[in-house]
């Protein structure tokens, strides 16, 4: 509990995507030899995100070899993205951070269909998938159930200073959306390569240039399980506040005559 560690995640990763903003993320992360987890949505249909990369895209057979080449020659992790990543419920499942989701809400049956087309879609591109990763963070117990039937046992998601074991699976938290130089913990910094501009990418090298030797990999940050009393307690206190807080939004996204302290995103 002495030192903070961090976690690159890189989420929307498709053949239409941004790529010369891709690109640029990658060299910097490269530079500083950081191999992060990155969330490659196995058949995208989502129009939006397409548009990202209307301008700088790929062919989708090149797309699929430098994922290979960035899991084999440089050890970047690589997780489930949902499958086409197309919003078709207005749930927020366990975590509530958002009310849309790919999964949440879905019958067993059709969470098992598209989590087991787009499994197939990355191992048949030879990739191996270390985690699940949902579009917008929602997933509810079914979802969990349909993974671990799959031999998918962990997240890139939830509430915690450090990765636990919760429903019979092991969650990597993610509560950060840019690099933040922290006390203690196990934090995941969650990055939107279609979406960033300079200044993001002047940030992550900042922060990288003085804290590289606190990044660790993904695999390594599941196996830092919570293994005492008080890193238990800090995940439940931060668990209880995030789901709190999410919890209320949620209530006042209904109900807006209800007044609320407003925190930060």
């Amino acid at each position: 509990m002495r030192k903070a560690y961090y976690v690159f995640r890189l989420d929307d990763v498709s053949f239409d995507m941004n790529l010369a903003n891709f690109r640029r993320l990658q060299s910097i992360l490269d530079k500083y030899d950081v191999q992060p987890i990155i969330g490659v949505i196995p058949c995208n249909r989502d129009t939006k995100l397409a548009g990202y990369g209307k301008d700088s895209r790929m062919e989708e057979d090149s797309f699929w070899l430098m994922v290979q080449s960035l899991q084999r020659d440089k050890g970047w992790a690589i997780a489930l993205h949902g499958y086409d990543h197309v919003y078709c419920s207005n749930k927020g499942g366990i975590l509530k951070t958002h009310e849309r989701s790919e999964f949440a809400g879905l019958s067993e049956a059709e969470q098992d269909r598209k989590i087991s087309l787009g499994k197939k879609i990355l191992e048949d591109h030879g990739l191996q998938i270390a985690a699940f990763m949902a579009p917008a963070h929602t997933f509810d117990k079914t979802t969990l159930k349909v993974l671990a039937a799959h031999g998918i046992q962990t997240v890139t998601d939830g509430f915690g200073l450090y990765p636990y074991r919760k429903h019979g699976m092991t969650f990597v938290p993610q509560i950060m959306a840019r690099p933040l130089p922290m006390p203690f913990g196990i934090f995941t910094i969650c990055l939107h390569p279609n979406t960033m501009r300079d200044k993001d990418f002047e940030r992550v090298e900042a922060f990288l240039s003085e804290y590289k030797r606190d990044v660790i990999p993904f695999e390594e940050a599941a196996a830092r399980t919570a293994d005492c009393i008080l890193k238990k307690l800090l995940n439940l206190f931060v668990r209880w506040y995030f789901s709190t807080r999410a919890t209320l939004k949620m209530i006042q996204r209904k109900f807006k005559n209800i007044p609320l302290l407003r925190g930060g995103a």
